[in-house]
């Protein structure tokens, strides 16, 4: 989901490779440089994929209550809650990893046995409940904070 006229991340490190003066980079890419907002990026992924907040929350395993603070802003959620997020939205990979970043937490990193079950389960479109039982069986920590 790249923003209106936004440069690619690799041509836009091109760029910074090649630069001479980091001050005219900063002022001419300022637009590009800022992160994409938590709330308005959540907000054009549940047009986009035509969800509704009742059903993201049921689906995503999440608090009611807690789920309509991170949906409204008044919750930064956690990494964890931002995929339970993603599964509850149905989201693939590429759109979770975006919305983490946009959240400001770490990308799903495949090298990583927990985020390999969890790029599995987004990519096999698992439920999160499905995802818990392969986390807990491994002994891995739980995304919605279930205990064995």
């Amino acid at each position: 989901m790249k923003r209106k006229n936004d440069k690619t991340t690799s041509s836009l490190l091109k760029m910074l490779n090649n630069t001479n003066d980091i001050y005219s980079f900063l002022e001419n890419f300022e637009d590009e440089l800022k992160p994409e907002n938590f709330v308005e990026c959540l907000n054009k992924l549940i047009c986009e994929k035509k969800c509704s907040i009742p059903d993201i929350i049921k689906n995503g395993d999440l608090n009611e209550s807690y789920g309509y603070q991170i949906f409204n802003g008044t919750r930064r959620p956690s990494r964890d809650k931002i995929i339970q997020v993603s599964f509850g939205m149905g989201l693939d990979l590429y759109e979770t990893n975006q919305l983490l970043r946009a959240g400001g937490k770490a990308e799903l990193y495949c090298r990583d046995k927990r985020d390999a079950v969890i790029i599995f389960g987004l990519n096999n479109k698992l439920s999160i409940n499905d995802v818990e039982e392969i986390l807990m069986y491994n002994g891995f920590e739980s995304i919605t904070g279930l205990k064995e």
